[in-house]
């Protein structure tokens, strides 16, 4: 029986060596003959620190991976969603604040900026003048409220108080007029536990409180106080998670009110952050944390997300990194980089604009946005540009009005409205009417170091998306773009375009039979399209076999 058990081991290694030399074997001759392989959809762009290891880019689509059996299944790219005019009148705001539930607008006229009230139908009452409109971005609106008054202020130049009983008056206070004779005046603006809070480049001080008679509109010479940690100036005011927030242009700190007889707030020690804000407009308050661009002392710039514990997340990837480093901003373009964040249809978005001036970057200016949920989702952040197809008229998500490029962004009316005139609308696939630009590269197509023969290129998308009724053909049939690059993205071959399909042609396939060729080693496909329809796309497939040598 010893024996009979030792022949059936060894007939039973013999199989197993068999089927492991059977599979060797189908799989070396599938390499000599056609192979159809699902190529992910590069999901962001991402670039490394040598192009030639990774370089893709994202152009208005937004990665999507969908939870499928508690897992995130294959990232698609769906479409950003559109913007519609929400105002029905004829006034061309550039900023949006909410102020007792209600939608408040600056215009920025001649001679004079004006404040509007819209209401939820997106019409709009003149409020008031808001003085000279000889400002440049380093004026640019911030805005506080206590629950009674609101407070406009234009850095650097002027503030005013609106209360709805009253109307709207500059701030003439003397102490706060000795705050606007310093160096460059009073810079930043918040409110918090019913005060408005200030600050100059050295100097925090604070406004009565609400409950007083004038509603908070007076000021003491001695309620004032000095960011204490480093000797970095400061940069901006900001009332976050319930404490004080003072952002120098190298640190954060943290401060709590503890009922101080002069000035309120006193530091909470152990919690400054040192990281500092760059661009005063990027700050903003997301998914109950906050995000920012800046660095700290002896950093290059990236995007910071505070978290729990007084400690911070970076978000941006080496694409973002190396856009901030590569752009040489004056000092007023760092106050046109303008931050702005929204939830909508699920999804919970940081983005900011830039004001681009390196010719390493097409465009003269850029949105990057990255989806707060994806990343939690998949397990990292990817990040895509928002511009349309003219890269002098860039995404309207940064309205070009000479040094007013602005990202503004409120939710009011249960609506998400960017400039305080447009509607986000994940139902519409243009901008203000306008075609919209939509690109996005694969990754590397990579062969263990061989050269491979593509013989048929499939990408996967939603078809039949076509536009009836649209005014022209490119709505009615639109079509994709296909190009490959062989030397890094250097330069790009073009292999025509195909067909998505008119909205009765529910089998398009987006195919390229032929002419791709010997492929080298590190292969970049590139897709793109410029219309008003749903592009939604699934996957790349490519029928591949290695090449003989």
């Amino acid at each position: 029986s010893m024996l009979m058990e030792r022949l059936i081991l060894q007939l039973r290694l013999l199989v197993a060596v068999l089927l492991r030399l059977k599979q060797t074997v189908r799989t070396l001759l599938l390499l000599d003959r056609n192979m159809r392989t699902v190529f992910p959809i590069y999901d962001g762009a991402h670039q490394s620190v040598d192009k030639a290891v990774l370089d893709s880019e994202c152009v208005n689509l937004q990665a999507y991976s969908p939870i499928a059996t508690g897992a995130a299944s294959r990232t698609s790219l769906v479409p950003t969603p559109g913007l519609t005019t929400f105002l029905t009148g004829s006034i061309s705001p550039f900023v949006g604040y909410v102020f007792k539930n209600e939608l408040y607008v600056i215009l920025r006229g001649f001679p004079d900026d004006y404040l509007y009230k819209i209401d939820k139908n997106g019409a709009e009452t003149l409020i008031g003048s808001l003085g000279s409109s000889v400002r440049t971005s380093r004026n640019f609106p911030q805005f506080a409220s206590n629950g009674e008054l609101l407070y406009i202020l234009f850095p650097e130049d002027s503030g005013y108080f609106y209360d709805p009983d009253t109307g709207l008056s500059q701030n003439v206070d003397v102490v706060y007029q000795g705050y606007e004779a310093e160096d460059t005046g009073v810079i930043s603006v918040t409110s918090g536990d019913g005060y408005f809070i200030f600050c100059t480049t050295k100097t925090v001080f604070n406004s009565g409180l609400v409950t007083d008679v004038d509603k908070g509109k007076s000021f003491d010479a001695l309620d004032f106080a000095s960011a204490e940690y480093s000797d970095d100036d400061n940069v901006r005011v900001a009332w976050l998670k319930g404490e004080l927030r003072i952002f120098g242009s190298a640190t954060m700190e943290t401060w709590a009110n503890v009922g101080g007889t002069d000035f309120p707030f006193q530091r909470i020690d152990g919690a400054t952050i040192e990281k500092g804000l760059k661009y005063p407009n990027t700050l903003q308050e997301v998914d109950n944390s906050f995000v920012w661009v800046g660095s700290g002392k002896n950093e290059s710039l990236a995007v910071w997300r505070a978290t729990g514990g007084g400690g911070t997340q970076k978000l941006s990837n080496e694409y973002v990194d190396a856009l901030l480093i590569n752009t040489t901003l004056d000092a007023d373009d760092a106050y046109d980089s303008q931050g702005f964040a929204y939830s909508y249809d699920g999804n919970t978005v940081y983005g900011f604009s830039i004001a681009i001036q390196d010719s390493v970057f097409t465009q003269s200016d850029a949105t990057l946005c990255t989806d707060l949920s994806e990343g939690a989702r998949v397990g990292r952040m990817s990040w895509r540009q928002n511009y349309t197809a003219d890269s002098q008229n860039p995404s309207l998500k940064i309205i070009p009005y000479s040094a007013w490029s602005v990202g503004n962004c409120v939710i009011c009316y249960n609506r998400v409205i960017f400039n305080g005139r447009y509607e986000l609308n994940s139902s519409v696939f243009s901008e203000k009417d306008a075609k919209v630009f939509r690109r996005f590269t694969s990754s590397y197509l990579q062969a263990e170091g061989d050269d491979v023969y593509v013989s048929r290129v499939e990408l996967r998308m939603k078809n039949a998306v076509g536009e009836a009724t649209a005014s022209d053909d490119i709505d009615r049939n639109p079509t994709v773009l296909m190009e490959v690059s062989d030397d890094q993205g250097r330069t790009w071959k073009d292999f025509g375009s195909r067909n998505i399909g008119r909205a009765v042609n529910t089998r398009t396939q987006v195919v390229w039979n032929r002419g791709c060729g010997r492929s080298p080693n590190y292969r970049l496909f590139r897709f793109t399209t410029n219309n008003s329809v749903e592009m939604v796309f699934l996957d790349l497939v490519l029928d591949i076999e290695r090449a003989s040598h």
